[in-house]
């Protein structure tokens, strides 16, 4: 490798290192459904996709900015996994993480042809999968139906939220939205880190759990399917 590259790629990792702000390990939990997903590229078991209509008065600019919020407000929504070159996997809190957004605008197509074009985008959507060593992990897509019509497509992945978390996430941008909307500065506190569970895991008795669910389990001899 010529000096040129090894110092361009010294000032990346330097520039990473600065977006980072915390790093800790992953949960048993998670720790299955990454192998899982690294290990079978193009299965979207472990994916959420979200679709929703809007059909009145709707501001975008205040919709991107209600979600940049909420991903500043919830660290595990700017969370990446690292397993290369690692003894364990782990995950990495990043202090920023700037949304993309795609925008299409579908007006000139009639309703069964937007019907199809949201079908095929969804199914083209779930089958790029999700990197979980990139942020975000997830995708954000708009179509304009009509003058007041809208397709949001949210997609995301379980290993930063499950579906109970997915109501309290789409509840602050709900509340932000609306503030923004009106004028107001939504005040944006930060969430709990996912952190304390991980170190909640780590105080358990390991041994003994093992014990339980050996007894709990005693007798089936056929594992479970993922899929």
């Amino acid at each position: 490798m010529r000096p040129g590259q090894i110092a361009h790629q010294h000032e990346q990792h330097a520039a990473l290192m600065k977006n980072v702000e915390d790093i800790y390990p992953v949960s048993p939990m998670q720790e299955v459904m990454l192998l899982h997903t690294m290990s079978r590229r193009g299965n979207d078991s472990l994916l959420n996709q979200i679709v929703f209509v809007s059909n009145g008065k709707f501001n975008v600019a205040a919709f991107e900015d209600a979600w940049q919020l909420v991903i500043q407000r919830h660290p595990m929504l700017r969370t990446t996994f690292i397993v290369d070159k690692v003894k364990a996997p782990l995950q990495v809190v990043r202090k920023t993480v700037t949304l993309k957004w795609d925008v299409a605008d579908w007006r000139e197509l009639d309703a069964d042809a937007q019907r199809q074009r949201l079908h095929q985008y969804r199914e083209t959507d779930r089958a790029a999968g999700i990197n979980p060593a990139r942020a975000p992990m997830m995708r954000f897509f708009l179509a304009r139906t009509a003058q007041e019509g809208w397709y949001f497509v949210w997609t995301s992945h379980h290993l930063q939220m499950d579906r109970w978390c997915l109501d309290s996430v789409l509840g602050d941008v709900a509340r932000f939205y609306e503030q923004l909307c009106a004028g107001r500065k939504p005040m944006v506190a930060t969430a709990p880190s996912f952190r304390r569970y991980i170190n909640w895991i780590a105080d358990q008795d390991r041994a003994a759990a093992l014990r339980f669910w050996r007894s709990v389990l005693c007798g089936f001899d056929q594992p479970t399917p993922v899929d």
